[in-house]
């Protein structure tokens, strides 16, 4: 996920798809990042909380709304995608701020270096199975005509997440990778509420750990913890 293969993210409301998408811009070591903010639906854990924690990073934000803070009329920014350097694209949640994509041209995206990814918190109820999952996806790619390529494990309950609950998420997204290959790009977890030791204590699986991925919670107030 850190690497230059740009990224486009998408998940329920709650997926924690936002909060992925920062860490990414954040953590990630390519020289040229740009993140566009395309969540027009959803005013509350947004990217453009950030725009002075990734201008310090060099990172180039672009928001779906007129100002790229506050403002109350949404708009859409024009995507320009250089293969130099590694852009994010956040989303609005589900269908609805999926749709958001649809108003580009496919050539956008056609033959570029660039991944659709889903996010995935196994602990919301409409994707609580790996049925409700492979409805989801399936959702997403008949709105977008585009194909889902990898899939982000993100099964919390914010401070109340435990090992469990990131085993239980992992679990039923194997399935969906064995089943429809899809592959599993990480495998994501509080750093604040779940500690390293304890992971590396309960966790035997190799694969699963080569794919931990610890979140700063970048959109969450203290005060919300």
């Amino acid at each position: 996920m850190l690497n230059k293969k740009s990224i486009i993210l998408c998940g329920h409301y709650g997926s924690g798809k936002s909060e992925i998408a920062s860490n990414i811009a954040l953590k990630s070591n390519c020289e040229k990042k740009k993140f566009y903010d395309l969540d027009i639906v959803n005013p509350y854990f947004r990217n453009n909380l950030l725009v002075e924690k990734f201008k310090e990073n060099g990172i180039k934000f672009i928001s779906g709304t007129v100002d790229g803070q506050n403002a109350d009329l949404p708009s859409l920014p024009n995507i320009n995608i250089q293969n130099d350097e590694k852009v994010i694209i956040d989303l609005g949640g589900d269908s609805v701020g999926a749709k958001v994509l649809k108003s580009y041209s496919q050539n956008k995206f056609k033959d570029k270096n660039i991944e659709l990814v889903i996010v995935i918190n196994c602990n919301r109820f409409e994707t609580k199975d790996e049925l409700g999952v492979v409805k989801y996806i399936q959702n997403i790619q008949d709105v977008l005509k585009m194909k889902i390529t990898g899939l982000i494990s993100n099964t919390h309950l914010l401070k109340e997440t435990t090992v469990n609950d990131i085993l239980k998420g992992y679990e039923i997204v194997k399935k969906i990778e064995e089943k429809y290959e899809i592959p599993i790009l990480a495998v994501t977890y509080p750093k604040d509420y779940v500690k390293e030791d304890s992971l590396e204590k309960e966790i035997t699986d190799i694969f699963l750990k080569e794919k931990l991925f610890p979140l700063d919670l970048n959109l969450r107030e203290k005060w919300m913890s």
